[in-house]
């Protein structure tokens, strides 16, 4: 008697051939995970849930216009509106000066601000809540991350040179964000 079929016959080619597919797929997909770096598997995770939410939202998409098909006019043209409305983009600005005072910081502030980096950020409400001291945010056209980020790197730069101080400068840009400020401790 067969244990991978439960029954009296032989499995066949086929069903043996399944059989050992699905092993060494069980094996193979641990081997490959633990190959990769963490930023590769949240990549192909990321990957993942993007297909089957465009896959979940295709589907509503259809049951909509099974009920009313005159509705696909409205359908592409808000689609096609969405793909083309500009998306804006944060940027979010920390530093470390280096042999500063408080008059260097304050001053930095007001040069950053210049060039669209605020001490605050509107919350939901679209009220203004304070970010901390040495932290600065703003929201920029559409544009490749990577760019915004190299130009405020190069605008940073020279409002270091203009007044003389030195530091280290973390630059973050993306445009699907979420953030809150909280009080610890």
């Amino acid at each position: 008697m067969s244990e991978q079929t439960g029954g009296g016959k032989k499995p066949t080619a086929s069903e043996a051939a399944k059989a050992l597919g699905r092993l060494g797929g069980l094996k193979g997909g641990k081997a490959r995970a633990a190959s990769m770096t963490p930023e590769e598997r949240s990549a192909i995770a990321r990957k993942a849930v993007l297909t089957r939410w465009a896959k979940a939202r295709a589907g509503e998409v259809l049951k909509a216009l099974e009920k009313d098909p005159e509705k696909i006019g409205t359908i592409v043209e808000k689609a096609v509106a969405a793909a083309l409305t500009p998306k804006p983009l944060l940027a979010q600005v920390a530093f470390d000066l280096i042999d500063a005072d408080s008059e260097d910081y304050k001053s930095l502030g007001k040069a950053l601000q210049g060039i669209g980096l605020n001490a605050y950020q509107l919350d939901r409400g679209l009220k203004p809540r304070k970010l901390p001291f040495n932290t600065f945010a703003g929201t920029f056209e559409e544009q490749p991350s990577a760019e915004l980020a190299s130009t405020l790197f190069v605008r940073i730069e020279a409002v270091f040179k203009q007044l003389g101080i030195r530091g280290r400068t973390f630059v973050a840009v993306g445009r699907d964000y979420a953030w809150d400020i909280k009080r610890l401790g």
